[in-house]
């Protein structure tokens, strides 16, 4: 069964003739004018569109898809998530990675597992890693060089820099 990916979701109707506003998750909005499909959820099943049209006015990006003519055509979409395959996802640098291959990592510190990457908190400083240690509790490790030695993304393993004291817990 194919993985899917949200990539944005339809945010409002724009116009009369059938283009949608989308709010993007995505880092790589360029990727839509080079879509030709996209995913969205109807009854608990993946549904494809088809991408017709994509314009980009202002700061925002509008799509317009096959079968949908006009604003009536749309409403039935307004507030769903789009999604691609994986075959559609960006091929990023050597040393970055997707949330998605981040989270369930196990995280070691001085070759000892502490614990497992639970989720990402996206900040625009920087990204902090959410780690549910051994005993339960969780750790907020910034996902920054000064923090992280290495992260292997085919063994699942973030390796954290062998810092003394500074991931404990600073409070008695």
């Amino acid at each position: 069964m194919p993985e899917f990916f949200i990539v944005a979701r339809i945010s409002s109707i724009a116009g009369t003739k059938g283009f949608v506003k989308i709010e993007l998750f995505t880092d790589f909005p360029e990727r839509f004018y080079k879509l030709r499909k996209i995913f969205t959820d109807f009854f608990n099943d993946k549904k494809e569109l088809k991408i017709q049209c994509v314009k980009k006015i202002k700061n925002s990006i509008l799509l317009k898809f096959e079968n949908f003519n006009s604003d009536k055509d749309v409403n039935i979409l307004v507030g769903k998530d789009l999604f691609i395959n994986e075959d559609e996802l960006v091929r990023l640098p050597a040393n970055q990675a997707y949330i998605h291959e981040i989270v369930g990592s196990i995280v070691l510190k001085n070759d000892v597992k502490i614990g497992t990457v639970a989720d990402m908190i996206i900040l625009k400083s920087n990204n902090v890693y959410v780690i549910e240690q051994n005993n339960g509790d969780e750790l907020l490790i910034p996902a920054i060089n000064d923090y992280v030695e290495k992260f292997d993304s085919i063994k699942k393993l973030l390796i954290l820099k062998p810092i003394e004291n500074i991931y404990d817990d600073d409070e008695s």
